[in-house]
């Protein structure tokens, strides 16, 4: 019975740590194919500047090299917002001018 056991717990075992690996990844992409590359891009360039600020406060950085990477990354950010507020005023526009016409 204890035999039975411990090959349970080690089959358990041994099936929690090799899922991961064996489980085929779904990835619903919520946005449409022209905006997820973006979508990705800004992403990862927020967890960039969070890791920076991450690791400026444990030390890992010099504060000359932290103040220059967060100014280059928080630059692209700027740019990045900015394309989006140009791009969602514009279907807004769109949008507007439609239900203008339609009226």
């Amino acid at each position: 019975m204890v035999l039975l056991v411990n090959l349970l717990i080690v089959m358990t075992t041994g099936f929690l740590i090799l899922w991961p690996f064996l489980k085929k990844e779904v990835d619903i992409d919520y946005f449409s194919e022209s905006n997820s590359g973006e979508f990705k891009k800004r992403e990862l360039l927020f967890s960039t500047l969070g890791e920076i600020e991450f690791d400026y406060k444990m030390n890992k950085l010099s504060e000359e090299d932290y103040k220059q990477l967060k100014l280059i990354h928080q630059e692209q950010a700027v740019k990045i917002l900015d394309q989006e507020d140009k791009e969602v005023e514009y279907e807004l526009q769109k949008e507007l001018s439609r239900l203008k016409s339609s009226k």
